[in-house]
């Protein structure tokens, strides 16, 4: 009888990294933020040479892993009473024909408020700060969304942005919002910095 030496499936195909070197690369970046240029150059002084190109592709085929713990996470932050919702432009460090683009897209977070029974910050990153992406990111929420007062939400109904209009030049905002929009659809409340 041959005995058979079973091997771990690879996480990428033809490639060269195991799953704990993965998922050493991905530890460092977010949870110690140490970037892929100095990783490259860690693993240079040791005499492996390790392009970012390759870190990069490794660890975007290592969130693979992460799909189903995301999606676990929105649901229980979609069950929240209160989310917190905002964008920020973010610079595409991408090239276009071998230069540098200037090129801006927009991160976005929802995460739970304070009171929350789970702290859960979700990040996505998109091309735009339209309205279509924040209906997609809020998709199926009832619940109250604080926010600033950004082009997106037009993504509120028409209704929701008539009372809006006429609500926001009075003192006491969050006050007459959280009166106003009590319909059965999603509460929005606005922050004026």
């Amino acid at each position: 009888m041959k005995a058979e030496n079973k091997t771990p499936a690879c996480i990428i195909k033809k490639g060269l990294p195991d799953a704990s070197l993965v998922a050493d690369i991905m530890q460092r970046k977010y949870q110690l933020g140490e970037t892929l240029y100095r990783q490259e150059q860690y693993w240079k002084l040791r005499g492996i040479y390790l392009n970012r190109t390759s870190l990069a592709n490794w660890v975007i085929a290592g969130a693979v892993w992460f799909e189903t713990v995301i999606r676990r996470l929105k649901y229980h932050a979609m069950s929240e009473p209160v989310l917190n919702a905002d964008e920020t432009p973010t610079r595409v460090l991408k090239k276009t024909a071998g230069k540098p683009t200037k090129k801006k897209g927009q991160l976005w977070i929802v995460c739970t408020g304070a009171a929350a029974s789970k702290k859960i910050a979700l990040y996505a990153y998109h091309d735009s700060r339209s309205k279509a992406v924040a209906e997609k990111l809020l998709r199926g929420y009832t619940g109250v969304v604080q926010t600033d007062v950004m082009p997106w939400n037009l993504a509120l109904p028409a209704y929701c942005r008539k009372m809006y209009s006429e609500i926001q030049q009075k003192e006491d905002c969050a006050t007459e919002i959280l009166n106003v929009f009590t319909r059965g659809e999603m509460i929005i409340i606005f922050l004026k910095y």
